[in-house]
């Protein structure tokens, strides 16, 4: 059985916590520069998500080009959004817990948690939690939603943006496929996305390739939170770390990128 500390609590970022919680242990920054980060991970020595480095604030091109996507693209990504909300409504028992993948799963999540619990009125919660390539999900997360806060193992859903070349589908499959040999609940490791560019998950709003604007932006469209950290300063029975980046909070779109997409909430 995974273990649990007995100090676990989700954070939520810049996030409201009915849109999301981050199932994520808060690290104070130990950065690494780029160039060092990239020569530790090419020679062997460190993998990837041992590393974080500095992030800095969008330049005003790229917050310009955030702001055209999401004036060009709102409205179809809310109407994807809420197609998906209505196959999970149908085809699986409430309550549902979304479980988005960070960091690029996490503002897809809290759309479509709002789709979900203010157009569609289900029962549902939306957490976001780690996912590393060559290392697997975050066990003691999923522990912690099914046997801490005793969410039902049926109504659990794995949720990304888009998918690529296959590599965290595949991943996913791998670690759930392994939790259900060594653990008593049994997980779907089904993936649901808005763009299956990569035509790799299982069920998607569209398989055509068009820029999400989240997917533009880093921290400041995803809560301030960084990318996933697991080192050795995560010990046993917490969460994979983060980083809160609050010297971002004047550049921030998390919250005004939800409240632009779901304002086109249409009942179809």
């Amino acid at each position: 059985m995974v273990e649990l500390a007995d100090d676990l609590q989700p954070i939520t970022g810049s996030y409201a916590a009915a849109d999301c919680q981050f199932l994520l242990t808060p690290l104070a920054p130990d950065y690494v520069s780029v160039a060092d980060k990239e020569r530790l991970i090419q020679s062997g020595q460190k993998h990837y998500s041992e590393l974080i480095s500095f992030e800095h604030p969008p330049s005003p091109a790229y917050l310009a080009l955030f702001a055209q996507l999401s004036a060009k693209y709102r409205r179809r990504l809310a109407q994807e959004v809420l197609a998906l909300a209505h196959y999970l409504v149908a085809c699986l028992p409430q309550p549902l817990t979304v479980v988005s993948l960070a960091r690029a799963g996490t503002p897809i999540g809290a759309l479509l948690q709002r789709a979900l619990t203010q157009v569609l009125g289900a029962e549902s919660a939306h957490f976001s939690l780690s996912i590393i390539r060559d290392r697997g999900i975050d066990a003691v997360a999923l522990a912690y939603l099914l046997r801490r806060l005793r969410r039902p193992a049926a109504g659990l859903l794995f949720l990304d943006a888009w998918t690529a070349k296959g590599v965290i589908t595949d991943t996913l499959r791998t670690a759930i496929a392994q939790w259900n040999v060594t653990e008593p609940e049994q997980l779907d490791p089904r993936l649901y996305v808005i763009a299956d560019v990569g035509g790799v998950a299982d069920i998607a709003a569209t398989v055509e390739d068009y820029a999400l604007p989240s997917g533009i932006l880093n921290a400041t469209v995803s809560g301030l939170v960084s990318r996933s950290i697991l080192n050795p300063r995560i010990l046993p029975g917490q969460f994979h770390g983060c980083v809160v980046y609050d010297h971002l909070q004047a550049w921030d779109q998390s919250a005004a990128f939800l409240d632009a997409v779901s304002a086109e909430f249409t009942q179809p």
